[in-house]
């Protein structure tokens, strides 16, 4: 059940950045997943991320996101707010996703929110 909860939201996030027509229809939809690995939260964050492989994989399988496949680069938050500010910095600025999703607790969510919204992505 909540593995196509993932799957409705991250096809619903997809498809408005496919959209937007920033990009190419060859080159994938980055997602960033900053997600604990480690630590307290280690086993939510493992879930988080077995959904999320899931669903990029039968997003793939149909065609992706009006034909661009979905990519996850996968980060470890390690439980803490100021690691998952870190990850998705670098997920934004290095990796250059397109939008980030996994976080489990909610200093993390608080602290990654504020930080994409000053990057001006989801």
């Amino acid at each position: 059940m909540q593995i196509r909860g993932y799957k409705v939201v991250l096809a619903a996030a997809l498809a408005a950045t496919a959209l937007s027509g920033a990009a190419f229809a060859a080159d994938p939809i980055k997602v960033g997943v900053v997600t604990p690995s480690t630590g307290t939260f280690a086993p939510i964050g493992q879930q988080v991320r077995w959904a999320l492989e899931l669903a990029a994989k039968e997003i793939n399988a149909a065609g992706g996101i009006m034909g661009r496949p979905v990519t996850l680069i996968v980060e470890d938050e390690e439980t803490t707010p100021a690691t998952a500010v870190q990850k998705a910095e670098k997920l934004f600025q290095v990796d250059n996703v397109d939008f980030l999703t996994g976080t489990v607790n909610s200093g993390a969510t608080l602290a990654v929110g504020q930080l994409a919204e000053r990057n001006k992505k989801l």
